[in-house]
């Protein structure tokens, strides 16, 4: 459920509501690349994609190279989604890639998230 931010400064407000949104997006993109280099690394064939190409898949997809934060937000849902791989099989680990996204991404300025073209997320 989305909170709300009507209590702050409408321009504040409105960074808040971009920040939020671009964060629960990320938490999904991070939960499901790593799920993807989990489950590929466990059982390649499968799948038909070697664990190489998935992770090249990945870094493909998430490299926005826009110059903007979006850049940022890419390198990150990778880096965790690389490192973290193996505990996306447990309910506790998907729990704490999830968060290590959401903390991440909510430690970022709000204003950053102004602006940045989401629709890939």
């Amino acid at each position: 459920m989305k909170p709300s931010f009507d209590h702050l400064p409408p321009e504040q407000a409105m960074a808040k509501e971009a920040q939020w949104m671009i964060c629960s997006q990320m938490v999904n993109d991070v939960t499901l690349s790593a799920e993807s280099i989990g489950a590929v690394k466990h059982q390649p064939e499968a799948y038909g994609i070697t664990d190489e190409q998935n992770q090249q898949a990945l870094r493909e997809h998430y490299h926005a190279s826009s110059g903007t934060f979006l850049d940022k937000i890419d390198e990150k849902i990778v880096e965790i989604s690389l490192n973290d791989w193996e505990f996306a099989h447990t309910a506790k680990g998907m729990y704490d890639i999830s968060k290590k996204a959401w903390d991440w991404c909510q430690a970022q300025p709000a204003e950053k998230f102004i602006d940045v073209d989401d629709s890939r997320l």
